[in-house]
């Protein structure tokens, strides 16, 4: 898809910019004829040349839609009008397409069927989005609200109508099957991560929107994505451009996970760090009390026991046996000297 989509209006101008060949489909158009769109396609729209590729793809993509609907208006006009001429056609061309409309059978048996579908709405995919493409929909939500929309709701802004009802059947259909299959999956998960003393344990994520919907809504004929638009149709390709849409909880679900994570480390962090500091107010104490000791057996002329070799005596003379300053922080040490007369 453009980014932005009003890039189809320049497509649009390109075409009637010069329209001097007869090719009553975007098919029958000639590589040069596509060719030259592209480049006055160029002329109203840059890009860097790393992306020329792609812009390419996608202009044939869009070229071959507009295409289409630029010759359902020339057709609907006419059938109203007959002197009705675009002005972009030439008239020698435009009497050309007239009679390839009216003489050929392909064209009429494909008409014909477009005509009963639109009118059972068999096969087509009402909507409430007007000319905006669903790609350009779901830009629009993400800049109003900061957040990426989900895959229900690009759709429930596409084909809900104003008084609250669906466009059609099929789309209350798709979507309630899709809400009752994604409700499902979450009973499911909630009642796998629980062991077998009914404790919650690890919670392991539910399949993402997009699978969800595929495994729920039938594909269309050209396996499409029902309810999305030409972006629908590159699911099946595995490159689609509804990637904020699909993948939205999965990418919501690692995100918490993260965050979660980053608060554990940080507990952690928190932890550690005050068990360093106890372990260390330990080793001065200890210290403080060997010193205290030492010196008490030094003032007794008794040798030091073989662990307290590493020890020496306190030299500060405040330090004397029965001066008060000899707090040792409030530890008690109990020496019982006739173990050492």
């Amino acid at each position: 898809r453009f980014n932005p989509s009003s890039a189809v209006r320049c497509l649009t101008a390109a075409i009637k910019s010069k329209y001097d060949w007869f090719c009553p489909t975007w098919g029958d158009a000639t590589k040069s004829m596509r060719d030259f769109w592209f480049n006055e396609f160029k002329k109203y729209c840059k890009w860097q040349p790393k992306y020329e590729a792609r812009i390419r793809r996608i202009f044939d993509i869009k070229g071959d839609v507009r295409y289409r609907g630029m010759m359902y208006q020339a057709r609907a006009k006419y059938a109203k009008s007959s002197v009705f001429k675009p002005k972009y056609i030439p008239e020698p061309i435009w009497k050309e397409l007239i009679h390839h409309w009216a003489s050929d059978k392909k064209f009429k048996n494909w008409s014909v069927a477009n005509t009963v579908n639109r009118a059972s709405n068999e096969g087509s995919s009402m909507h409430t989005g007007g000319s905006i493409s669903m790609g350009e929909h779901e830009r629009r939500m993400e800049a109003a609200t900061g957040v990426k929309p989900t895959m229900e709701e690009v759709f429930t802004k596409c084909h809900l109508k104003e008084d609250k009802s669906w466009v059609d059947k099929k789309a209350e259909k798709a979507i309630e099957g899709f809400k009752r299959r994604k409700i499902e999956l979450t009973e499911l998960s909630l009642f796998q991560n629980e062991n077998i003393d009914g404790l919650p344990c690890e919670t392991q994520p539910i399949p993402d929107d997009l699978t969800i919907w595929k495994e729920v809504v039938p594909k269309g004929k050209k396996g499409t994505l029902y309810g999305f638009g030409s972006i629908g149709s590159k699911i099946s390709s595995g490159y689609t451009l509804l990637s904020s849409c699909s993948l939205a909880s999965k990418e919501t679900h690692l995100e918490q996970e993260l965050i979660e994570c980053q608060k554990k480390v940080k507990e952690q962090q928190a932890v550690n760090e005050e068990q360093k500091l106890q372990l260390q107010n330990q080793h001065k104490r200890i210290e403080s009390n060997e010193s205290m000791l030492a010196a008490l057996f030094g003032k007794l002329n008794m040798p030091l026991p073989p662990n307290f070799a590493s020890a020496s005596p306190v030299q500060d003379g405040s330090n004397e046996i029965g001066d008060p300053s000899n707090s040792n922080n409030g530890d008690d040490f109990d020496v019982d000297l006739d173990d050492y007369i």
